[in-house]
């Protein structure tokens, strides 16, 4: 299970934060490829490889939200033994880790000093949205490019946007038939992100606030839906600030 996490950057004998990110529905670990360079080198970059992607491409692709929470789970729990640690999700990720921390609490083990939800609402929030895992093929495509964040050289190679978007097809069903159970706030402080062009309210990521009984700060960025990559410098600044607190 070690493969699915690779560390982005460098080790040194100075107390470290490990911070592990988790990638939006179809993106793989190479979206966080950049990070390292504008992270402080106490902050130890861990971006963690979903099935079905990268160098975990012929893994089946998850059956349902349990079975990627499970997934994570066992990527992450040796490293976060003893660890002062943080989890950045976005979209489908935040969600990912929410669910991650709550199960971690249930085993009673060491917490998240920090949880980082970017481009998601809250999963208590229920909306009137369409299946978009039971849309035709080119339905799918039009509302995937809507989105924005398809790189080009996947839009325009037939082969790389067939893999892509059934990849994506089985990420946003496990997600659209996720199903919340209320549980009880977490312990630990959150930072929530949006872009402002994003179709996101600022009443859908204040929600964030009844997850938790700690601080919860709210960051708007010039941005759409994957404003991490449009604004990638100041996302990653908010997050080196941040962890830099706990040192």
């Amino acid at each position: 299970m070690l493969q699915i996490i690779k560390s982005l950057s460098g080790v040194s004998k100075m107390k470290k934060i490990k911070l592990f990110c988790i990638p939006y529905a179809g993106g793989s670990s190479e979206i966080y490829s950049n990070w390292g360079k504008y992270l402080h080198p106490s902050i130890e970059l861990h971006s963690v490889e979903l099935a079905g992607r990268g160098k975990r491409w012929q893994i089946p692709l998850y059956k349902d939200f349990n079975d990627v929470v499970n997934d994570v789970y066992e990527a992450v729990k040796d490293e976060i033994i003893g660890s002062k640690y943080a989890f950045f999700g976005h979209s489908m990720g935040s969600l990912i880790i929410y669910e991650l921390t709550h199960k971690i609490r249930q085993l009673h083990q060491q917490e998240p000093i920090h949880m980082f939800l970017s481009g998601r609402y809250a999963p208590n929030i229920q909306k009137n949205i369409i299946m978009m895992h039971r849309l035709p093929g080119e339905d799918l495509k039009k509302e995937i490019l809507k989105l924005g964040g398809i790189p080009d050289h996947v839009i325009y190679h037939q082969k790389f946007l067939n893999i892509f978007l059934q990849r994506i097809r089985e990420d946003i069903k496990t997600v659209e038939t996720y199903n919340y159970i209320e549980k009880k706030e977490l312990d630990c402080n959150i930072t929530v992100l949006c872009g402002r062009e994003d179709k996101l309210t600022i009443g859908d990521v204040c929600e964030w606030r009844k997850h938790t009984r700690r601080k919860c700060e709210v960051y708007i960025l010039e941005g759409n839906h994957f404003f991490i990559h449009e604004s990638e410098e100041p996302t990653v600044r908010i997050v080196r600030d941040t962890l830099l607190s706990y040192l």
